[in-house]
């Protein structure tokens, strides 16, 4: 009788909603499915970025080249605090008034006016200024889109020593396999009812997650030193 009862219990439990068991049986089976992840191909960084000294950036709010109103003021946040988190550079957020001029002559002449750049940073007391350009955005759920082209000027050799240009389509079945791996990595089971799902029905995650993965790109990768082969002892014949 204890047994029947037993077996009751438990098939109460796979079946209820939202249960633990059924939630991470779920989960694992998610993760059957990962496959190749987006990897950003279209980027550059400086071989010396991290020798310029550069110690405080300002994230310029982002020219909105979509066709909703609010992309920028949803995006350039969610990117700054990315990029903070990098742990990379200290990073300040800037209101667009300051910057109208700089803003103007990338928006209108597709260029950086790097006195005017320069100026800027001293004014904001700022190493290098991050400025970008929302190239595509989509913010309804089950299918976001966005594309962020960003690049950090540095005036003090005026020049861009870090840009990413990249599109990040949610239909695409690599950008799914990257938010789900990015979902397991930074968050528990519990941080949501809808799982990594919430990435497609928030524009907001979804703008964390490429934000993350584009300021990402400013890491140098450590590669563990290759071992000495050693030459082999040699043997003396008696």
């Amino acid at each position: 009788m204890k047994q029947i009862k037993a077996a009751l219990a438990l098939l109460l439990l796979i079946s209820t909603p939202g249960c633990f068991l059924t939630r991470v049986t779920s989960r694992e089976f998610n993760k059957v499915w990962y496959g190749p992840a987006y990897k950003i191909t279209n980027f550059y960084r400086d071989p010396d970025l991290y020798a310029k000294g550069i110690g405080r950036v300002a994230v310029i709010p982002f020219i909105n080249e979509s066709k909703y109103r609010d992309a920028s003021s949803k995006v350039t946040g969610v990117f700054s605090a990315e990029l903070k988190k990098t742990g990379a550079f200290g990073v300040v957020l800037v209101d667009g008034v300051e910057c109208n001029g700089l803003l103007e002559s990338v928006r209108n002449r597709g260029m950086i006016d790097y006195q005017q750049a320069a100026r800027l940073a001293q004014k904001l007391n700022v190493d290098a200024l991050v400025v970008g350009r929302i190239t595509d955005y989509f913010p309804y759920h089950r299918s976001p889109v966005l594309g962020l082209d960003v690049a950090m000027i540095y005036p003090a050799e005026q020049k861009v020593v870090w840009q990413v240009d990249e599109l990040y389509d949610s239909t695409d079945f690599r950008v799914m396999n990257s938010i789900r791996k990015y979902f397991d990595k930074e968050f528990s089971d519990n941080a949501s009812d809808f799982n990594f799902e919430v990435f497609l029905y928030s524009i907001k995650r979804y703008s964390q997650f490429v934000s993350h993965e584009v300021a990402g790109t400013l890491l140098v990768e450590i590669k563990a030193p290759v071992p000495e082969e050693k030459e082999p002892q040699k043997v003396s014949s008696l």
